[in-house]
């Protein structure tokens, strides 16, 4: 039998581009556009603007440009702050099977290689949707309740899918590749201390893992070995983080789509797992008049994947915007303070309405939104007022983020940072993508900032 590691190379490494149906071919796109609009809204965020500076002075004229930037540096740095960037701005596209984000480590990697390599639109692509797929199939076999409690997904599994985007780009062979892929599984990590502090680690692991799988790729290419059997070895990847006993999985594709095309995009910058929750809270506010002074109680009905994740079950007091992007009690009670679902409700933390609300939201599981999961993602909001009078409003599952939304939103993102003419050119790139002979006209686009 061959390896698991060669196996997933052999399928998704040499991915040829007919493979992709119209839907998927779409969806790439959109996906690319996603991870830029996310890649300028972190731009202005404190935690990218430590890490450009950190590695500016360690720039130089032959190095790989960064995203949104005017500094070049070595390939694993590209992917690390180009990593870095988008995922600061807490809204990169989200696989829920696996609990992961794909974006935040696959477009860093593949941009790292396209910053030193010819790369033409649809190699680029291609190597796109095998990082999705590998991370994607993992994470439906690692990551279960307990995963959940001491790892990140994103992190761990994006080892391995950027390992193979960064291989197919850098086109090497079979041997090469698994070699690729198992240095990079030496380095899975991410653990989950900043769902119980409130810190900012969760940025900075994607980030760890795109840098990871660039300077595995490069290393397997120079001729660096290591362990074929790294995912089913005793001491391997499976054994380490979980789902040895479903590894058969690995190696056929779940259903018809490719994993890319069951990606879905955050409304709001917020935990994917109080998105539910907001919605919920959101309809009640549009379809009731109410004083959020009035509130005297409010129940919160959810899954319990959202309820046990690190940091979604907290009532406060918050006082910073990574935990309240985090806190069930807090989405629903921001909501409901402001009327309103944006992205201010996430960063005004120290309204003392919100605060006041947040003490009083009840949480608990409901069996109908477990059998559901992670298929849909749905919450029930029981809002008790004053007087005795109860509102409720409940969401089967979280409203879709539609491709205009997507658009209007890397629009809006990049005007921070471009003028129009740059953003029109960016936009036809993109939407043009598995047409361009090389990527490159990308980063040209994106790097060095005009406003």
């Amino acid at each position: 039998m061959i390896s698991l590691a060669r196996s997933l190379v052999r399928e998704l490494v040499f991915l040829r581009d007919a493979d992709l149906d119209p839907a998927t071919r779409d969806k790439v796109v959109l996906c690319l556009v996603d991870y830029l609009s996310c890649v300028f809204a972190g731009r202005r965020l404190p935690y990218a603007s430590q890490a450009i500076e950190a590695a500016r002075p360690w720039s130089f004229p032959g190095g790989v440009p960064v995203l949104a930037s005017d500094i070049r540096v070595a390939p694993g740095e590209a992917a690390y702050l180009d990593s870095l960037l988008a995922a600061s701005a807490s809204r990169t596209d989200m696989h829920a099977p696996s609990t992961s984000h794909p974006a935040a480590v696959i477009f860093p990697v593949a941009f790292a290689c396209a910053g030193f390599l010819r790369v033409s639109g649809a190699e680029f692509a291609a190597a796109v949707v095998a990082g999705y797929e590998a991370m994607g199939r993992l994470g439906r076999i690692v990551v279960d309740g307990e995963f959940k409690k001491r790892f990140r997904a994103t992190s761990v599994l994006g080892v391995i899918g950027g390992a193979l985007t960064a291989s197919r780009l850098l086109g090497l062979d079979e041997d090469r590749s698994v070699n690729a892929l198992s240095l990079a599984a030496n380095t899975a990590s991410g653990l989950m201390a900043w769902g119980h502090t409130g810190e900012v680690d969760l940025f900075h692991q994607p980030a760890n893992a795109a840098r990871c799988a660039t300077t595995a790729a490069l290393l397997a290419r120079a001729g660096a070995t290591s362990s074929e059997t790294i995912l089913e070895s005793p001491g391997g990847y499976l054994a380490a983080f979980g789902g040895a006993e479903r590894c058969g999985e690995l190696t056929r594709r779940h259903g018809d789509p490719w994993e890319i095309r069951r990606v879905d995009y955050k409304p709001v910058p917020a935990c994917v797992f109080v998105q539910a929750a907001a919605f919920a809270a959101k309809r009640i506010v549009d379809e009731h008049r109410f004083e959020a002074g009035e509130v005297e109680k409010v129940r919160l009905r959810t899954f319990s994947s959202a309820i046990a994740y690190p940091g979604c079950d907290n009532p406060g007091p918050i006082a910073a915007m990574q935990p309240a992007r985090m806190s069930l009690q807090f989405a629903v009670a921001s909501v409901l303070a402001h009327a309103g679902l944006s992205d201010r409700n996430f960063s005004d933390v120290a309204n003392p309405s919100t605060r006041r609300l947040a003490s009083v939201v009840e949480v608990d599981r409901d069996e109908q939104f477990d059998r559901a999961f992670p298929e849909r993602q749905g919450a029930q909001v029981d809002v008790h007022l004053r007087g005795g009078a109860t509102i409720r409003a409940r969401v089967d599952d979280v409203p879709p983020v539609v491709p205009a939304q997507v658009l209007d939103r890397f629009r809006a993102a990049a005007r921070a940072i471009y003028d129009e003419g740059r953003i029109e050119d960016l936009e036809a790139h993109c939407q043009s993508c598995f047409q361009l002979p090389d990527v490159g006209v990308l980063l040209r686009d994106t790097t060095t900032a005009t406003n």
